[in-house]
């Protein structure tokens, strides 16, 4: 469609409006369907408008899935958006110091007090670098390829096997692969018990850092059962900080359908493992009996205590 279909047809419809300045939406329905007459038929596309459905019209806010109207929500609908930065959460950590990630944001953006941003904002002066007194001063050429820059991308690259970088992409793909590496090695110690890498011994060694020992562990596979129907399940345990130490005890009632019943906690002051444990079965029967329930199913972690009884 060209220009001039475009201005011929906002000429009718102005013209149409003019022509029935009253005229609402509910006259262009008729017996539940839409009535678009031959003026506008042009102007309006039929497959496009609403179905028609009963009840009273209300206004909706379609910037929001809840169609409450915010102005946080207009702005949204509004606001210029940029595609995403995925360098963003590698300067914005926590492990950072606010200081050091406000100067990489700096240098990443390209906003830095260099002598090119300075004749972008229409200062007139000659660069020349404050370091080596013989190239223009820029970022690029202070990070990647002045002398000293890369005799200390060098001495890093040697410590973390990497080569000398010559833009910002090229830390994040070396980040991103290093992390991959870290965690795939993680991953192997801890399925194969796997004490470290060659490279991670020789970031150890460079750094002057001892390895510990890992411990085995054994995966053991744990049963809950419920308790047959008219009974009920009390769980208990203890907890204390030393032994004997400050301990108390704890209880959790569950009957056969998984309903939860009851819980109950209490301290015993200086206690025993043993004694705790002892303790909360015997507080766990009282309960149970005093509240109608007279068989009684336990439950606790100790050999000792279930020996006992």
């Amino acid at each position: 469609m060209g220009d001039g279909e475009i201005s011929a047809i906002m000429y009718q419809e102005n013209a149409y409006i003019l022509k029935f300045p009253e005229m609402k939406v509910s006259d262009f329905i008729l017996d539940g369907e839409r009535i678009v007459p031959a003026e506008l038929i042009e102007m309006i596309n039929i497959n496009d408008l609403p179905v028609v459905s009963e009840g009273i019209d209300k206004r909706v806010w379609t910037g929001t899935i809840t169609v409450h109207f915010t102005v946080a929500s207009t702005v949204e609908v509004m606001r210029q958006k940029f595609p995403s930065l995925q360098w963003t959460k590698k300067v914005w950590h926590k492990s950072i110091h606010p200081s050091i990630s406000s100067n990489v944001w700096k240098l990443t953006r390209n906003i830095c007090a260099t002598d090119d941003n300075m004749k972008k904002r229409k200062f007139n002066m000659v660069s020349r670098c404050t370091l080596c007194r013989k190239e223009e001063e820029t970022r690029d050429y202070i990070l990647w390829y002045y002398n000293y820059s890369e005799i200390i991308c060098s001495w890093l690259g040697g410590i973390f096997n990497f080569k000398n970088p010559r833009s910002f992409e090229d830390i994040l793909q070396l980040a991103k692969k290093q992390e991959s590496c870290y965690k795939r090695n993680m991953a192997i110690k801890c399925i194969y018990n796997y004490e470290g890498t060659l490279y991670d011994l020789q970031v150890l060694k460079y750094f002057g850092l001892k390895t510990r020992g890992v411990k085995n562990l054994i995966i053991k596979e744990v049963f809950f059962q419920l308790p047959e129907q008219g009974k009920l399940l009390l769980c208990c345990d203890e907890a204390s900080r030393a032994n004997p130490g400050c301990a108390g005890y704890g209880i959790v009632g569950r009957l056969s359908t998984e309903d939860f019943v009851i819980a109950i906690s209490g301290g015993l002051g200086i206690s025993t493992n043993y004694y705790a444990e002892i303790f909360a079965i015997l507080m766990a029967g009282e309960w149970e009996i005093h509240h109608g329930f007279n068989e009684l199913v336990f439950g606790t972690d100790s050999k000792v205590v279930i020996s006992a009884f």
